[in-house]
């Protein structure tokens, strides 16, 4: 199936991964278990350990659980427990135990069990629970120690009463001398210490001389309630023999665990006269058993909280509308969220890589040929490559086939190695039918567009020819006007009342102003029809060849030139040539109030797109930028007739210039502080698009 990664799928891999990693440590946790039984254990060589399923079947024994029972280990994996049975314990007994475990509680007590030759053994046991998730026990450990030479030394101790103290010293030194890990003392009824042996000089890090003669609480570490000392001295004062595990105190100040039987030797009257103490040193074991039993209940947590995130992730995975897709280096699915199920049609299947596409319905765009499988999201994310496909699916359960957008990334492990692959996929069936109506959309408009430019270029041409014919046509009648008005006041003028002389200078007045207006837009008629031949040319020529032009105009006047060095341009020279005619002559004409007149001419770099903007400022009259829009419009004109003569067509053909330069033009002004123009020459469409306001206005 096809596979990808979006952000979505991004946070979801992510969270997966930690996920995983506890997965992990769950899955390794018997695995968990036997190493720390191997390991933390070998340290104790009387540590023997096994793990039990809930019904007692054996799934782990240590070395030495095999070399005290007599089995091997292949004997013994798969049997239940009870093959050690050595039939000493009632039915109480392992009932108490079972009831005691199976709440998930630890157990502890001391078992009898028979070898394979037959032989007994004893061993002081504890058993630790393992929890499930949900609250109950899944599997047992059991931590032993082998005390069958203790259990012996107290048989014997209990079979021979004797009442002498030097009876009990000699017994304790030389019985139990055969027991490397008895440790032995005896006291009085009142606790008073009357024999230590070595081993428990050693252990109790005092002598024998600081020992004998002191109450047996010198040892006590504070750690059990005052109820655990009333029972153990409620149990010998009845002449009973009690057992239990004690924590004791060194001369040091550290702790040590010992495992303790105390016998009470009873007199002649019934009554105790002293107690013998046989201890074994155990701390090692309640070390491990604590660090067992630690572990088990962080293990507890871990899955619980595993078991929490899996819900949450598959909360997240049912409500996402995206599809989600994992799958493992194999191929193997591991994921697949319900919106994949709808959006697919199928659930995941036990399939190799190559049938996917056939299996799922995979299409390429022109929703006839396969998807290749290699190139698949999925499978590319596989072999550790991300990637992104449109994919076209119809089976029989899509039969009107949809459109999925893909995304493919590896799933990478700590290690950085790619273990798997995750897709997101998200249905764009309705976005590829907006985009195919778009496209014809955009097909129906470009030709529409094309036949209104067509028809535009016609009209504009018609125009052109129009106001070109209007233009021409319009020069003889007005000729023959200025030459008959120029006659009659020749011929007749003498003898004209005044008043109809000064309707002729009118008359004449009028037809050369006329005459001005038909030139005008001749040209601007000619700029139109005009084909830009583009040549690199000197702008620094231009300009002088029009100041030239100009001198008649500077006549009396004292005139500014300030002409910066301009670069070298390809353009149109006829057609840029009336550009700088037109700037500088509306230049000169609102600056006649001034002395001196200012003129500048210069290139600067556009700060918008990098090409040149040449200026033309004056320090005239200016114009109030309220009426900038006007300043290129034909016949637009900011100023009164009498006080600056033109015919509002020089801007506009300025306008057009640079437009068919493919640049654009706009101005700057302020009252009585003159005005800038700005123009370039070369980047079409682009210059048009970025034009201000001021680019449509008007002055001349």
């Amino acid at each position: 199936m096809i596979v990808g990664a979006s952000k979505i799928a991004r946070d979801i891999t992510e969270r997966r991964r930690a996920e995983e990693t506890v997965k992990e440590s769950l899955a390794a946790s018997e695995a968990a278990l036997k190493e720390l039984a191997d390991q933390k254990f070998a340290l104790d060589q009387h540590a023997i350990v096994a793990v039990t399923d809930i019904q007692g079947t054996i799934t782990y024994v240590n070395e030495k659980f095999c070399s005290i029972s007599k089995y091997s280990r292949e004997e013994l994996i798969g049997q239940n427990h009870r093959i050690l049975n050595s039939g000493h314990h009632p039915k109480e007994f392992f009932q108490q135990m079972y009831h005691t475990i199976a709440k998930g509680n630890v157990w502890h007590g001391e078992i009898k069990n028979r070898a394979k030759d037959g032989s007994i053994y004893w061993v002081d046991t504890t058993i630790v629970p393992f929890m499930g998730a949900e609250g109950k026990p899944r599997q047992y450990v059991a931590i032993r120690a082998d005390i069958t030479e203790r259990k012996r030394a107290e048989e014997s101790v209990k079979e021979s009463l004797a009442t002498s103290k030097a009876a009990l010293k000699e017994l304790a030194d030389q019985k139990f001398a055969l027991d490397q890990h008895a440790i032995v003392a005896v006291t009085d009824v009142q606790g008073t210490i009357t024999y230590v042996n070595d081993k428990f000089c050693v252990i109790s890090q005092y002598s024998e001389d600081e020992l004998i003669g002191q109450n047996h609480r010198i040892l006590n570490s504070g750690h059990h309630p005052k109820e655990f000392f009333q029972l153990m001295y409620h149990a010998i004062a009845n002449g009973k023999v009690w057992h239990g595990e004690i924590k004791n105190r060194a001369k040091d100040g550290s702790i040590y665990w010992v495992d303790t039987t105390i016998v009470p030797f009873v007199g002649a009257d019934g009554k105790p006269r002293q107690y013998v103490a046989i201890r074994a040193d155990i701390t090692e074991r309640k070390l491990a058993a604590d660090a067992l039993a630690e572990q088990a209940m962080e293990l507890s947590r871990s899955q619980q909280a595993l078991e929490a995130q899996s819900l949450m992730l598959q909360s997240v995975l049912d409500s996402m509308a995206e599809g989600l897709v994992a799958a493992d280096e194999q191929g193997k699915f591991l994921i697949w969220n319900r919106a994949a199920e709808r959006i697919v049609g199928y659930g995941p299947a036990d399939l190799a890589t190559q049938e996917w596409s056939e299996h799922y319905g995979n299409y390429l765009p022109d929703e006839v040929t396969l998807f290749p499988a290699d190139q698949l999201p999925l499978v590319r994310a596989i072999r550790g490559e991300a990637s992104t496909a449109e994919i076209f699916l119809r089976s029989p359960r899509v039969t009107q086939g949809t459109w999925i957008e893909a995304s493919g990334s590896p799933l990478r492990g700590k290690d950085g190695m790619v273990h798997g692959g995750v897709v997101a996929f998200r249905d764009i069936t309705q976005r590829k039918a907006d985009e195919k109506e778009i496209l014809k959309l955009y097909s129906e408009l470009e030709q529409r567009v094309a036949d209104r430019t067509a028809q535009l270029e016609t009209a504009n041409k018609e125009l052109e020819a129009f106001s070109y014919s209007v233009s021409h046509d319009l020069r003889a009648p007005l000729r023959h006007i200025i030459g008959f008005s120029k006659m009659l006041l020749e011929e007749f003028g003498p003898t004209l009342d005044p008043g109809a002389q000064h309707y002729l200078d009118r008359i004449q007045a009028g037809t050369q102003k006329m005459g001005l207006l038909v030139d005008e837009l001749l040209s601007l008629a000619k700029v139109g029809r005009h084909a830009i031949v583009r040549q690199e040319i000197t702008l620094n020529g231009v300009v002088d060849e029009v100041v030239t032009i100009l001198e008649p105009d500077i006549q009396g006047r004292e005139v500014q030139w300030v002409i910066a060095d301009l670069p070298l341009v390809e353009c149109d020279p006829v057609l840029v040539k009336q550009i700088f005619q037109n700037l500088l002559a509306n230049a000169l004409k609102f600056t006649r109030t001034r002395t001196p007149a200012v003129i500048q001419v210069n290139c600067i770099e556009s700060t918008l797109d990098g090409q040149p903007v040449f200026m033309v400022r004056d320090n005239g009259i200016g114009f109030n930028m309220k009426y900038v829009d006007k300043l290129f419009g034909v016949f637009q004109r900011l100023h009164r007739p009498e006080d600056f003569e033109g015919t509002g067509i020089g801007l506009a053909t300025v306008q057009r210039i640079v437009q068919k330069h493919g640049g654009r033009v706009w101005a700057e002004g302020e009252v009585d502080k003159g005005a800038a123009f700005y123009f370039t020459l070369g980047l079409g469409k682009q210059a048009e698009s970025k034009s201000n306001g001021a680019t449509d206005g008007g002055q001349s």
